[in-house]
């Protein structure tokens, strides 16, 4: 279906949005899970958020690298959807992970 197909192309860019917006987040030291308005933009009605977790389980959650460098690892996992399944025909949820380093 043609509206379907739509939907589910818009629901990829709305989670690439807030996968980009995350990414940002986490390489300016603010690794957070958020939820992401969209209200001004063509993606409004999607719903969108992002969850950014250090890929180390304990603090410092960095490591060196061969080069001695200190690296930090995050996992930036979006998502977007246009209400619910049971509410809509034309239903579509997206979900995006990414792991990302950065430079402490």
């Amino acid at each position: 279906d043609g509206d379907l197909a739509l939907q589910q192309a818009r629901a990829y860019q709305a989670a690439q949005a807030a996968l980009e917006w995350g990414i940002s987040k986490a390489r300016n030291g603010s690794c957070m899970s958020s939820g992401i308005d969209l209200s001004a933009s063509n993606l409004a009605e999607f719903s969108a958020g992002v969850d950014c977790r250090p890929v180390l389980s304990s603090s410092p959650y960095s490591y060196t690298d061969e080069n001695g460098e200190s690296l930090t690892l995050f996992t930036v996992t979006a998502w977007a959807e246009n209400g619910s399944p049971d509410q809509r025909a034309d239903y579509a949820y997206r979900k995006l992970t990414e792991k990302k380093k950065k430079k402490p």
